[in-house]
């Protein structure tokens, strides 16, 4: 008898219940995610299609998530999503579609599945980075696009540095890519507003030291009774009107 019978240890699989446990679960279709395989290719997209079912904590635990359609097909050439199509059908009984959605339909499979757990171990960190930045998103497109909503600061060259060099088998949707973009621009934005506030402080600050440079005028001098050299003063006091 199996120790650990549960039904995050069972998928229902197209010959029926298969119990997983101990690493070793294995589908008719898991050929589809061997390497070497070109760009583009149901293999190939098999694991960004997986990742994208994943989230990672700021702890560094996984849990499966659901993810939105465009995630999946949001500006994907026919050939990349026509793989993603054949991935969603292949893996139809391990994978729920449900208003929009798709999620993994066992969380056990997070743990029962080597090849999964070797891509979440490879892009771990990345997945928190990639997770943050799609809620930060759709909350940032959800009220009204709004630059207090965008990243900046360590958090946006966090992601920026993520999104050059350190994905490895996910790619960035358009609106993702729209949203980190806004980041950056409103980021210049500001940087050229500070570089004209400085320019203009330190346009007033030569004023005012030239202005402190500059000698009194004759009358002022001539008034108080003190002569600059060269300058005759009358030493008559003013009369009284």
């Amino acid at each position: 008898m199996h120790r650990d019978l549960k039904p995050d240890n069972v998928l229902l699989g197209p010959d029926g219940p298969r119990l997983i446990d101990f690493g070793i679960a294995r589908t008719l279709d898991m050929s589809l995610t061997r390497t070497g395989e070109v760009s583009g290719t149901p293999a190939y997209m098999a694991s960004e299609v997986f990742l994208r079912l994943v989230a990672v904590g700021d702890d560094g635990h996984e849990a499966g998530r659901s993810a939105w359609h465009d995630e999946l097909f949001e500006g994907r050439p026919e050939r990349e999503s026509a793989a993603v199509r054949r991935v969603l059908d292949a893996f139809s009984y391990v994978i729920v579609t449900d208003d929009g959605t798709v999620s993994l339909s066992r969380p056990g499979l997070l743990r029962a599945w080597p090849r999964l757990r070797t891509w979440v171990d490879a892009d771990r960190g990345g997945l928190a980075i990639l997770n943050g930045i799609n809620a930060a998103a759709r909350h940032w497109a959800e009220n009204g696009r709004r630059d207090g909503d965008v990243l900046q600061g360590s958090r946006l060259e966090h992601a920026l540095s993520w999104a050059a060099t350190g994905r490895r088998h996910v790619t960035l949707t358009p609106f993702e890519q729209d949203f980190l973009r806004a980041g950056t621009d409103l980021t210049g934005r500001r940087a050229r507003r500070r570089t004209l506030t400085s320019v203009a402080l330190a346009g007033l600050l030569a004023v005012s030291l030239v202005a402190g440079t500059l000698p009194p005028s004759s009358e002022g001098v001539c008034r108080s009774g003190i002569c600059a050299p060269g300058m005759e003063c009358s030493t008559t006091a003013p009369r009284a009107i």
